[in-house]
């Protein structure tokens, strides 16, 4: 579930912030004020879940489980047990997400599972690639493991690395949520 929310979490943040409208426009407009609720619930537990531990701010469980379980039975209730419009199937990715993620927040301290993305280790893919394409010798396959694993030692190496230039990395860009949408993700935590 580690690495499905940090994913969930970059598509929703790239895709569906700025789209939201345009995603609420495709649905059935019956269906359109409940699609809304959805996005800005599912918006606020990723949030939640998904942000990188403070020793200093703790999950409100039992806050964070109603924001789970509230999302879970609109979606039920509005997508899933009207046998005339029966059009979206529940996940087993988002059943755990919804059903399970407070479990887990619980049995961290009421920490968030940001710690827990796997991000570091899929960013060395990139690494991997390039040193391969790049900076290894094409000799034959051996040769070219042999180099990309000297190549990434040397990427870990504590000594090694004190002289690579330190690259500072652009300030974020500030995010503006909706007043609702900061308050329900507050009203997650305790301070």
């Amino acid at each position: 579930i580690q690495t499905l929310h940090l994913k969930h979490k970059q598509w929703y943040q790239r895709r569906v912030r700025g789209n939201r409208e345009v995603l609420v426009s495709l649905v059935p407009s019956q269906f359109q004020q409940s699609f809304r609720s959805l996005l800005k619930g599912l918006w606020v537990i990723l949030h939640v879940y998904s942000s990188d531990p403070d020793p200093d701010r703790y999950v409100d469980v039992n806050v964070f489980k109603m924001e789970c379980l509230d999302l879970y039975h609109l979606i039920l209730e509005n997508f899933g047990n009207r046998p005339d419009h029966r059009w979206v199937n529940l996940s087993p990715t988002l059943h755990s997400v919804l059903a399970h993620s407070w479990e887990l927040i619980e049995a961290n301290n009421c920490q968030s599972l940001g710690a827990f993305s796997e991000s570091g280790l899929e960013c060395n893919n990139k690494f991997l690639r390039i040193i391969r394409e790049v900076k290894a010798r094409k000799i034959n396959e051996t040769v070219c493991h042999q180099d990309t694993l000297n190549r990434m030692w040397d990427k870990s190496c504590p000594l090694a690395s004190t002289y690579r230039p330190i690259v500072h990395p652009r300030p974020a860009a500030r995010r503006h949520h909706s007043d609702s949408l900061s308050e329900r993700i507050a009203a997650c935590y305790i301070v």
